[in-house]
């Protein structure tokens, strides 16, 4: 666009200039901004599967449970089943807590930076336009 403006009349080789500054600026701004949306997702999809992993040891306490009920009906000792039981909750109540953890301060760091950066690409517009 500079270029043709610079064939065209002064007046128009001028607007032609400043619009280019003008675009590349807020192009600038707006590669910024989805870079920090990308980021914002990854952190998002690294929650979730921290979440699944939790998800995965809650079926395993359940699935003991089950086992100890049937076992329990049938009369078989179930010692060992609630050994098991009891240290499966634990990891469980150990990767709650990490989890935990984990989304506050990664989703805290996340979003402090996709505010960030949509704060920057608004201030960037405002003072283009």
């Amino acid at each position: 666009m500079k270029v043709w403006g610079k064939k065209e009349d002064p007046d128009l080789a001028d607007i032609t200039e400043k619009l280019e500054l003008l675009m590349g600026g807020v192009s600038e701004s707006f590669n910024k901004i989805s870079s920090k949306n990308e980021s914002f997702r990854k952190v998002i999809k690294e929650l979730r599967a921290s979440d699944e992993q939790l998800c995965q040891q809650k079926i395993k306490v359940k699935s003991l449970e089950q086992q100890i009920e049937q076992q329990t009906k049938k009369l078989k000792p179930t010692n060992q089943l609630k050994s098991e039981l009891v240290q499966v909750e634990n990891q469980l109540c150990q990767m709650e807590a990490q989890n935990y953890n984990l989304k506050r301060k990664k989703l805290k760091s996340a979003l402090f930076d996709k505010f960030d950066a949509l704060k920057e690409f608004s201030e960037t517009v405002f003072l283009f336009f």
